[in-house]
């Protein structure tokens, strides 16, 4: 009988912009420059380079494009408003060579207009095309979404600014959301490179090895009983080799403990980034009672069956983890009110969590023990690499009734 499933899962015209305060804030936490341009790049990563740039240059506003600056990797973008968000963006140039404006910076065919400004997240801009003005959304102030922080360039003499407006400001002016359609969550699922896609890797109990495709990463680190988690708990791009142990209830990353005593018995451990912030939550899937909660928060309660493997995916690129569930006894990958796919996947096959071509939209895909197979729908991508006692790093699982610890797959025995 199943104990638990464990689931590892802008030249043109400036705007004054007023209504504001100026008041320390939280500084975003570093992370790698994985992004290339034009490419996939986290929301952590876009506040990232806001902030960095903020950081570096004073008073630098220019709506010429030989004024421009370089970004930390050495490509240079204008320092106006809209020349601003394509550095944190990380956008390719024009053809003509400059950077894009307020009046074609959602013309390029990979921007997204919000319904409202109450769903702007993290690294999406604010864009008031016909004012002529663009600044970067940080965070809301307040639960009512009234005001929020913002990064922006928006005035010659003045620097660059990290500062609070108000809402309606925004709202009284015409400013749209505006989505950038490369931006994806910060939930590293395997992505231990930082290339924005899911690494073909697994934790190996017997030996404590952690063997990316063509590397060792780590080893002798972990055990039986442990729990390989796949995340980016530090918000650096990367995945963290870590692990959660339910003999103490501790979450590890390598060389720290990050909480202790967290989570109760048939509890599954959940390696998603549920709030949007670019760095990985520590929770769980409790089967007893239906409910997923993270440290401090109960998300959802009474969804979800028994025989039900949770997943930690992002499946519909909102930049948040999905609350969602693979079926096995109908092949059904099931996304809180929608169902995904239907009758893919065999007995034995062990569902992964992971981005495996870049596109910011976690994969429906397995690892299939067997035959070393490594499916997205759709596609092999990989065959014979894996032993039958390998444990992917994206993968999900459950855990015996017996004292032994943590099974393959519902065919396999359990790993001592």
């Amino acid at each position: 009988m199943l104990a638990g499933v464990i689931s590892l899962a802008a030249a043109a015209g400036i705007g004054i912009v007023g209504g504001t305060l100026t008041e320390a804030a939280s500084t975003p936490q570093p992370a790698h420059a994985s992004s290339s341009i034009g490419g996939y790049i986290t929301r952590t990563e876009v506040l990232s380079r806001a902030q960095w740039w903020i950081d570096t240059y004073g008073a630098i506003y220019s709506q010429d494009q030989a004024d421009a600056k370089p970004d930390p990797q050495g490509q240079r973008y204008r320092p106006d408003c809209s020349g601003f968000v394509s550095m944190a963006w990380h956008l390719p140039k024009k053809s003509n060579g400059w950077d894009r404006y307020t009046g074609d910076l959602a013309d390029f065919g990979d921007t997204t207009y919000l319904g409202s400004l109450s769903d702007l997240k993290p690294g999406d801009a604010i864009l008031g095309e016909t004012y002529g003005h663009v600044a970067l959304f940080d965070k809301w102030v307040d639960a009512g979404k009234t005001r929020m922080w913002i990064y922006d360039e928006y005035s010659t003499g003045d620097p660059g600014r990290h500062t609070i407006i108000d809402r309606s400001w925004y709202a009284d002016r015409g400013f749209r959301g505006l989505r950038y359609n490369k931006i994806t969550s910060g939930n590293r699922v395997s992505d231990y490179t930082g290339d924005g896609i899911s690494d073909i890797a697994v934790f190996r109990p017997s030996t404590g090895e952690w063997i990316r495709q063509g590397s060792v990463m780590l080893t002798g680190w972990g055990g039986p009983g442990d729990i390989p988690l796949s995340g980016d708990y530090t918000g650096d791009g990367k995945s963290d080799i870590a692990v959660f142990r339910p003999s103490t209830g501790q979450w590890i990353r390598q060389g720290h403990v990050m909480l202790s005593g967290w989570g109760g018995p048939g509890d599954i451990p959940l390696s998603g980034d549920y709030t949007g912030d670019g760095i990985t939550d520590i929770a769980v899937f409790r089967p007893s009672t239906g409910e997923w909660i993270r440290q401090g928060h109960v998300m959802l309660t009474g969804w979800g069956g028994p025989g039900d493997i949770p997943l930690s995916g992002d499946y519909n690129g909102d930049g948040i983890t999905d609350i969602a569930v693979y079926r096995p006894s109908t092949g059904e990958w099931i996304r809180q009110g929608a169902i995904m796919a239907s009758n893919w996947g065999e007995p034995g096959d062990i569902p992964l969590s992971g981005d495996y071509n870049g596109d910011g939209y976690s994969d429906i895909a397995v690892y299939r023990p067997s035959n070393g197979s490594w499916i997205k729908l759709g596609a092999t991508m990989l065959t014979g690499w894996g032993n039958s006692t390998d444990l992917p790093t994206a993968g999900s699982y459950y855990t015996s009734s017996g004292s032994c610890g943590m099974a393959m797959a519902q065919s396999a025995g359990p790993v001592c």
